[in-house]
């Protein structure tokens, strides 16, 4: 299954999202682990900075994440 079965609210997170910012945003590990579960920078239509997971990215690593965290 790829991230192209799912709309695009659900793949994407603007980085100025203040709950995703308080949470893991501002720790720069977080980032990079979003950069490697497939998450690419992007700018929404308003040219915003946002992680975007293209539709074509897999969705093991996603998977493989969330069986480790629960």
């Amino acid at each position: 299954m790829t991230a192209g079965t799912f709309p695009l609210r659900y793949r994407a997170v603007k980085q100025s999202n203040a709950r995703f910012a308080l949470a893991l945003g501002q720790h720069a590990a977080a980032r990079q682990l979003i950069r490697l579960l497939g998450f690419r920078d992007s700018r929404d239509a308003s040219n915003e900075p946002s992680w975007v997971l293209p539709p074509n990215a897999d969705l093991f690593p996603l998977r493989a994440l969330r069986a480790i965290v629960g």
